[in-house]
């Protein structure tokens, strides 16, 4: 294995003058500026080569030769790049095993990026992501303690202290019930009866934990002034918090609420909702999109999908076709609605 690193690697001896490489800045900067986070990076294209002499050795055993050549102490960060890792043998879990091993930083290439999309594979990494959400300190450094404690200190100083509420708990019941109901229409007096409050008070309550973006929440389709009228959606602002109250139970709903969450910054969004029928998504400018999770569409859902004029129609049913989402681009400053 010796012989071979040297073999590709002829800068370790000595000055090595490059001849007839052309720069690529625009991927120097995208290395650049992930060179200090832990994140694995991904790099993929086209093939050029089909020679892999390593492909018999395991990362670890490559990484381990490595440090013993040019004696790196275990605790010392390594960046370390790795070409066509997709030909190594079960390297989904090679990377994660360097990660939660050594200090390291991971780049790697694939040749063709539908290795990269294993359809199981990107369930486990999804559900994975379910039960560490999207803030950047958990996904470092993944810990139920410090989401239990960042949802407890906004409910208690942006929301307790600052509108003068005497009774937090029920602030603490009242954002379990809205976890257990995101991805549903929301029930102002429905929530109101189950804590024993006022209707005035749920509705309060709500618009707290909206202003601080602990939820979302989404508006029917249909004319302006019957909006106000008609119930609005609701979507946790991260999917950990969410999981912190539910647990493994209806991924559904977690794989609607990520989309969302995907959507809500491109595109104006409402919900679609017709004679008890309902489609998840329809954008301002007249896109369809229905989240099935490894499901699909089917009756009256199908039948509303298919006859409504829309512009595009999307179903996303499965974490491989998340990719379609790549194609909503970002409304215009000033976009307009379909609403009359």
């Amino acid at each position: 294995m010796k012989d071979i690193l040297f073999q590709y690697n002829p800068w370790w001896e000595g000055d090595l003058v490059l001849s007839g490489v052309l720069p690529r800045k625009k991927y120097q900067r995208v290395l650049q500026a992930n060179l200090e986070n832990r994140h694995v990076i991904f790099l993929t294209g086209l093939r050029r080569v089909d020679d892999y002499l390593l492909r018999d050795k395991n990362l670890l055993e490559i990484l381990a030769e490595y440090r013993k050549i040019h004696r790196i102490p275990s605790a010392q960060k390594t960046y370390v790049f790795f070409d066509e890792i997709t030909h190594q043998k079960d390297y989904q879990n090679q990377p994660k095993n360097l990660y939660d091993t050594y200090n390291l930083k991971i780049f790697a290439s694939a040749s063709s990026s539908s290795l990269l999309r294993d359809s199981a594979l990107n369930d486990e990494y999804f559900r994975d992501y379910i039960r560490v959400g999207g803030m950047p300190e958990n996904v470092l450094d993944p810990r139920r303690e410090y989401l239990m404690n960042l949802v407890d200190d906004i409910i208690q100083k942006d929301i307790t202290e600052f509108y003068g509420i005497k009774n937090s708990s029920v602030l603490r019941d009242f954002f379990f019930l809205l976890m257990e109901r995101s991805g549903k229409q929301v029930s102002i007096n429905k929530l109101a009866n189950i804590l024993g409050i006022a209707p005035d008070t749920s509705r309060r309550y709500l618009a707290y934990f909206q202003e601080t973006f602990l939820i979302h929440l989404l508006p029917r389709h249909c004319k302006t002034n019957e909006t106000l009228l008609v119930p609005k959606k609701l979507y946790a602002g991260d999917l950990g918090m969410k999981h912190l109250f539910i647990g493994d139970r209806d991924f559904g709903s977690y794989f609607e609420n990520y989309i969302y969450l995907q959507l809500q910054n491109r595109k104006e969004l409402y919900y679609l909702y017709e004679d008890g029928i309902e489609i998840d998504f329809i954008t301002s400018d007249g896109i369809l999109v229905e989240a099935k999770y490894n499901a699909s569409l089917e009756g009256r859902q199908k039948e509303l999908f298919d006859r409504y004029p829309a512009v595009k129609e999307l179903v996303i049913d499965s974490v491989d076709s998340l990719s379609q989402l790549s194609d909503l681009r970002e409304p215009p400053l000033f976009s307009s609605s379909l609403r009359e």
